[in-house]
């Protein structure tokens, strides 16, 4: 029996076991080549890197690469470079949010810091999501609202563009006060 171990860049782990190692193979070659159009991970993302407690159950152990993807296996096409990037999720990640309306506006204060965009709506905010690997709201424009209520103000409208919402300095003072990065 070979089993492969393929962890991505949210921390999910797919475990594949066949007993033919041809198509064992077969698979791995699906998801490192550029060749194939339904996945579109490059083979630039996909690593052969031991695992400290994972090689000795799996014959072959990959990692792909989180720096180099934006959470779904897809490269940047949105002009960022992966170090701000990076940077977005480090920062996510760190400040640990508890609730969707302060992970909306952590996400947000990062897009405006580390990729300059002062704006968010809720096509970007599911973008940013999958970028930092947190699980989507149930709705993202029900979310921003309640978190631009006047019991919060912590995100709010931008005035002449629908759908568009900013982090306030009443959000960035209470959902940011653990980072130390005020």
């Amino acid at each position: 029996m070979n089993k492969v171990s393929v962890t991505t860049p949210n921390g999910s782990h797919l475990i594949i076991e066949v007993d033919d190692p041809e198509v064992l193979y077969k698979i791995i070659g699906m998801v490192t080549s550029n060749d194939n159009s339904s996945i579109d991970i490059g083979t630039d993302l996909v690593r052969e890197e031991p695992i400290s407690d994972a090689s000795e159950y799996y014959s072959d152990v990959y990692r792909i690469d989180p720096v180099s993807s934006n959470g779904n296996g897809h490269k940047s096409a949105n002009g960022h470079s992966s170090s701000e990037e990076h940077e977005l999720i480090k920062f996510c990640r760190s400040s640990n949010p508890m609730g969707d309306m302060r992970k909306v506006v952590v996400v947000s204060e990062a897009a405006s810091r580390y990729l300059n965009e002062q704006m968010v709506d809720c096509d970007r905010l599911a973008s940013l999501f999958d970028l930092v690997g947190w699980q989507r709201p149930h709705s993202f424009i029900q979310t921003l609202r309640n978190a631009a209520r006047s019991k919060f103000r912590w995100m709010e409208r931008v005035p002449g563009r629908s759908g568009q919402y900013m982090v306030t300095d009443i959000g960035r003072d209470i959902s940011l006060k653990d980072v130390g990065e005020l």
